[in-house]
């Protein structure tokens, strides 16, 4: 497997440790830069040409698994099933946000029986930060970015982007977890309580679950799983691409192993190497 990695887009200690295992197992990846080839909306962020032969994994931006797809990049970048009304559907009652309903921003009218409210994109374009807002505080901010449209100003999110609205949750604790092939590979704590707390033990209950949720049902071959804990127990927070999320204290060698070994070549050169190397 190839990898490509975009510079700056993870933190500089993360990316050190990524590259020291990718050099450790002799992977061949390359970093590389997006640069700006036309002025926001139009914006297409290109990068340099590579003559790259076999499959090719990407760790960057979605922008950079948009060029990947434009390259004809396999297996590149997995965003399918990121759409919060799919995880709704398929792991229900599993949901930490259960209860919420997904509308479009111009249409989103649940807040008004609500205090407050937590409230996010339903996909994965990270337009806003998930947060929880007083119902005030939201109307005032819809109606902003309503009126913003209504100017003709270029914008993130529009009246017609679907939003998650859901009652504000406890939670004591979150977890990311890596699923590799339908097998949680790697995890850790990034969150205790509201304040970040990263910690590559994991109580093997956590896992457990993790596990369990995604022999329920996995999206992509690749991605992420966020769990909390919570008064009411465990609960899935959300799916993210495993292209795009933060590895906190997650086992990287664990997971270059992992992505490695989709590529389909990958367990017959293993397996020459292994037999190479035996006296």
């Amino acid at each position: 497997m190839f990898w490509i990695l975009q510079r700056n887009f993870f933190n500089a200690q993360a990316f050190e440790r990524l590259q020291d295992e990718l050099q450790a197992r002799g992977t061949p990846h390359a970093v590389v830069d997006l640069r700006m080839r036309e002025r926001l909306p139009l914006a297409i962020e290109t990068v340099p040409e590579l003559d790259i032969d076999g499959p090719v994994f990407v760790l960057g931006s979605s922008s950079l698994g948009q060029a990947a797809r434009r390259k004809g990049w396999t297996p590149g970048y997995f965003d399918q099933g990121l759409d919060y009304r799919e995880l709704l559907q398929h792991y229900g009652d599993r949901m930490l946000n259960a209860d919420a309903v997904v509308a479009p921003l111009d249409q989103a009218y649940w807040w008004r029986t609500r205090e407050r409210l937590f409230v996010r994109p339903a996909d994965d374009r990270k337009a806003f930060t998930g947060q929880v807002m007083h119902r005030e505080d939201f109307e005032s901010w819809r109606e902003r970015v309503l009126a913003l449209q209504r100017s003709g100003a270029w914008q993130a999110l529009g009246g017609d982007d679907l939003v998650v609205l859901a009652s504000p949750k406890d939670i004591h604790a979150e977890y990311r977890f890596h699923v590799v092939a339908q097998r949680v590979v790697t995890g850790s704590q990034y969150r205790l309580g509201r304040q970040s707390c990263l910690d590559a033990r994991v109580d093997p209950r956590v896992r457990d679950y993790a596990q369990s949720c995604v022999d329920t049902w996995s999206p992509n071959p690749a991605f992420c799983l966020d769990i909390a804990d919570t008064p009411q127990g465990l609960k899935v927070l959300e799916i993210n691409a495993i292209n795009s999320s933060g590895f906190h204290a997650s086992d990287l060698g664990r997971l270059v192993r992992a992505i490695d070994a989709l590529d389909p070549e990958h367990e017959s050169r293993e397996r020459h190497e292994t037999e190479g190397s035996t006296p």
